[in-house]
């Protein structure tokens, strides 16, 4: 029992007086140069110097700390799909635009022709378009391009 107290003992003196025994030296040499070292210099002139304790924090805030970084990634994750999505969108919009463009255009032109112009209807059929008919085509047609030719 005697045996083991004393080595109890001798294995917290150790514990207790490691960080004492690590010491940090500060000197400068007859050349002006700063060296530091775990070992004193040979004239035994030095500063020594003192390291701060080691800082522990509890699991609980280093758990906190996580889930904190952890949402701020996927909120910037978030972020990154919403703009990915919307540049997307904005291409595929200005493709459709583009192919409305180009077919109000073809449109447009096909009317102006001056050659009488067939209108498919719903029910299959065709039929001839009127004067009238064809002028309000054309003003459809030009407030497409307006629309779509930006």
């Amino acid at each position: 029992m005697k045996k083991l107290t004393f080595i109890s003992i001798i294995l917290l003196l150790l514990i207790w007086l490691e960080p004492t025994l690590a010491r940090t030296y500060r000197w400068v040499d007859e050349n002006g140069v700063t060296i530091y070292s775990q070992s004193p210099p040979p004239s035994g002139k030095a500063t020594i110097i003192k390291t701060p304790p080691p800082s522990y924090e509890e699991p609980s805030d280093t758990m906190k700390k996580l889930k904190a970084r952890l949402k701020a990634l996927e909120e910037n994750k978030k972020k990154e799909n919403k703009t990915k999505e919307k540049k997307e969108k904005a291409s595929a919009d200005a493709e459709t635009n583009q192919k409305n463009c180009q077919a109000a255009k073809n449109n447009l032109k096909v009317l102006e022709d001056g050659r009488r112009v067939r209108m498919k209807m719903n029910d299959g059929s065709s039929k001839v378009l009127p004067e009238e008919q064809r002028a309000a085509e054309i003003d459809k047609a030009k407030k497409a391009i307006e629309k779509f030719c930006k």
